[in-house]
């Protein structure tokens, strides 16, 4: 058993009456958290550093003890007064830092019971320094405490019941005003050793879902309480329900003109280290949170503006070139371009060079350096053989004669952000937009941002783009970056179906609620909440992109079509169903694009592996993107452009494959019985158990025929494969179906293990 301490958080608004502390759920842990206070997950290590202040920039402890009024005693007080610390518990820390603008103290009680680090556990408070007001109560629990389980004893409905009956008993006053559970959860049964499924209830107002205000309750699968986190803010500006468009009026109308928008994206598939970069076309919604207004039928976005239904072309910062592209010149010596570089930028007299490097990628090539005073830094990069400058920061180091309130505008800052763009790259300001998905220019009490999104060919090109921030004191500019790819290639965008032939397709997938969401707040904007239609529930939103082209989802990872479980056509009333669907659910398995698993197929060695590694951790991202780039093949049939790469090179990491057995993998080779039996036990740990043939007694009769008894004996004795007539037969061919039905079973043996 790993020696790790597991971290159970229950988070509650101060709003809602005090947790209890008696009762059915006495032993389990309990927290308490202000609106849109940021709690801990149950995997992430507590920060108990001085975090960061809503400007970015850390608060200094003068600072903090200057805005505290309450005292450190006082906060610890206050703390135990919330719950009882165990007499077990000795104080070990009492810090303060900051949460947004508020200062907060953090204190920190341990119990170590003994030398095993097991017995180890904490409890961590944070106090409002300023109200004495509980913002949050972890307690991390001795990992012994914990189970994995697998399979689970409840499912998750009968999860969801448990769920809701402990609210209703421990929690009747916030229980009453919440809504059915969002149908926006993972809906598909667990598949991993410590099972654990989480509810998300929305608050109800006037009837209507407001999500932005939920508990979330977690229930493990053995049927008890894990955590629970109740996020909750102040509600005011509640539009009145009235009168408001029905549901079937807001699906016509994200079905006939959701605004849209048309990219150019790039994927790397395979692995990251493999030369396999695709460039599509792909739809996607024109603003990412666009909502239909169910009062006046608008498309409107979260700062209140309406959007107009004509969304393409997208409007050119210019509507031709200002300036010729530059052309390539001798390249920079040092001396030079620390002398281009002050002319361009700017720079005054009093500047001295900090330091100075010479960058290159690829055909690119840059000076970058970095000129500081006793009051200002200024750091930035010029092109060697363009002799532009592409990078650029000031930075002052005294920030005490800052104005309080911006003196800029938004508008105004936009503007002096165009004319950043018309001195630094003034050729590409007819190829730049405003971004839709970035409409809310990021706005602090010291800087404006903004990204200007690269255009090629009327199509915005993602993950390119000119951002600019604008010191909203002084109007200056404070940050210029490109991310540009001067060599970029795209398909022709005439090939990309239209928007009106598409929408119908890229809603189906969603579901459409009508439900309470926070408009405004903006600068001057009040905020308030209203009444808005909004897509949820694709499961696969973010495994997925639309293809403008074929007009269909597909897989981002392979740029196969995503077939739903809902329609495969050939596993029903099959004897492995159950296993098939879980597997198909999470992408361990291939489905064809008519629907097929073909579940009595043979298997090959590349399906099984990336069958296994998906069992263990479906997420195909995780394994693409944990190749480095320098990544070399383990086995030379298997090169980093190989569907099964990036799966079997993992295998390879874990053990699970041994690469000094045979240059080759064969991947495309069918799996018979024995080599499942043998990677199983590799899985299971037992691969040097297995090697000892002498140790085992064959329960089978075709015993001589069995090269490796010990990985037979192995999974025979776990029930994860089973004798077929009183033989094994080692060299019987193994279907999907089959390796399914193992891999699940050995998840379950896996489990029980761990505990």
């Amino acid at each position: 058993m790993s020696k790790k301490t597991v971290l159970t958080i229950l988070t509650a608004a101060i709003a809602f009456p005090a947790l209890p502390t008696t009762g059915a759920y006495a032993s389990e842990t309990v927290s308490s958290s202000v609106a849109n206070s940021y709690v801990e997950e149950p995997s992430m290590p507590m920060d108990r550093s001085i975090s960061s202040d809503a400007d970015g920039e850390a608060k200094s402890q003068a600072e903090l003890q200057a805005e505290a009024t309450v005292t450190k005693d006082e906060a610890v007080q206050a703390a135990k007064a919330f719950k009882a610390i165990p007499s077990s518990y000795t104080l070990q820390s009492v810090s303060l830092h900051s949460m947004g603008d508020t200062p907060v103290w953090n204190i920190d009680w341990e119990w170590q019971g003994g030398e095993d680090e097991e017995k180890w556990g904490n409890i961590s408070v944070e106090v409002d320094a300023t109200s004495k007001n509980i913002l949050t109560y972890r307690h991390s629990i001795p990992l012994d405490e914990q189970i994995s389980q697998y399979p689970p004893d409840v499912e998750k409905a009968e999860a969801e019941k448990i769920a809701q009956s402990y609210l209703d008993k421990e929690f009747p006053s916030i229980s009453k005003e919440l809504g059915d559970v969002l149908e926006s959860e993972d809906q598909r049964p667990p598949l991993n050793g410590r099972v654990s499924y989480s509810f998300t209830f929305p608050q109800v107002i006037n009837g209507v879902p407001f999500p932005e205000n939920h508990v979330q309750v977690e229930v493990r699968g053995d049927g008890n309480i894990e955590s629970l986190r109740i996020r909750q803010r102040d509600v005011q500006n509640v539009q009145s329900p009235g009168e408001v468009l029905d549901k079937e009026a807001a699906l016509a109308a994200f079905q006939q003109d959701v605004p849209l928008q048309l990219y150019y994206k790039t994927f790397h598939r395979g692995s990251r280290s493999g030369s396999d970069e695709v460039t599509v076309l792909a739809y996607e919604l024109a603003y990412q949170s666009a909502m239909f207004d169910a009062k006046t039928g608008d498309w409107i976005r979260l700062d209140g503006e309406v959007i107009e239904k004509e969304n393409e072309p997208v409007a050119p910062l210019a509507e031709e070139a200002i300036a010729p592209a530059p052309e390539a010149k001798k390249e920079l010596s040092q001396e030079q371009a620390i002398k281009l570089f002050k002319e361009k930028a700017k720079v005054s007299e009093g500047f001295t060079l900090e330091n100075i490097s010479y960058d290159q990628y690829d055909d690119q090539a840059s000076w970058r350096m970095s000129l500081t005073n006793e009051k200002q830094t200024i750091s930035g990069a010029i092109d060697a053989k363009s002799h532009r400058i592409v990078d650029y920061s000031f930075w002052s180091h005294n920030s005490e004669d800052e104005q309080k309130e911006p003196a800029l505008k938004k508008d105004e800052a936009r503007e002096k952000a165009i004319e950043a763009v018309k001195n630094f790259a003034p050729h590409l300001l007819h190829q730049l937009t405003e971004h839709p998905n970035r409409y809310t220019i990021y706005y602090n009490e010291d800087e404006y941002s903004f990204e200007f999104a690269r255009l090629s060919d009327g199509v915005i090109v993602e993950n390119q783009s000119v951002n600019v921030n604008i010191d909203s004191h002084t109007g200056e500019l404070s940050n210029y970056h490109e991310n540009w790819d001067a060599g970029f290639e795209g398909p022709p965008k005439a090939e990309a179906q239209s928007a009106e032939e598409v929408r119908e397709d890229i809603v189906a997938p969603f579901d459409i609620n009508l439900m309470y969401t926070t408009i405004g707040g903006e600068e001057s904007d009040e905020e308030r909440l209203q009444l808005v239609y909004a897509l949820s529930g694709y499961q696969d939103q973010y495994e997925t992109y639309f293809d403008a082209v074929k007009g269909r989802y597909l897989s981002i990872e392979t740029g196969s079509p995503i077939i739903p479980v809902e329609n495969v056509t050939d596993i029903e009333g099959h004897w492995a169903e159950e296993a098939l669907r879980l597997l198909v659910s999470y992408g361990a398995l291939n489905v064809s694009e008519e629907g097929l698993v073909q579940p009595d197929q043979e298997l090959t060695k590349g399906e099984m592996v990336k069958m296994m590694m998906l069992v263990e951790r479906p997420d195909p991202m995780y394994y693409k993107e944990s190749m480095e780039a320098d990544s070399n093949a383990s086995f030379a049939d298997v090169s980093n452009a190989s569907p099964y790469f990036a799966y079997v090179e993992a295998a390879v990491r874990q053990g699970y494959l041994n690469s000094e057995e045979s240059q080759n993998f064969n991947p495309d080779a069918v799996v018979d019985r024995e080599e499942l039996a043998l990677f199983v036990s590799r899985v299971l740990g037992y691969d040097e158990l297995a090697s000892a043939d002498d140790l085992f007694k064959s329960p089978f009769s075709d015993t001589s025929d069995i090269e490796h008894l010990g990985a037979a004996a192995i999974v025979s004795h776990f029930g994860i494969m089973t004798g077929i007539e009183g033989k094994f037969e080692p060299e019987a061919e193994v279907t999907r179906a089959q390796a399914a039905t193992a891999f699940l079973r050995l998840l379950s043996v896996r489990a029980n293990q761990n505990e």
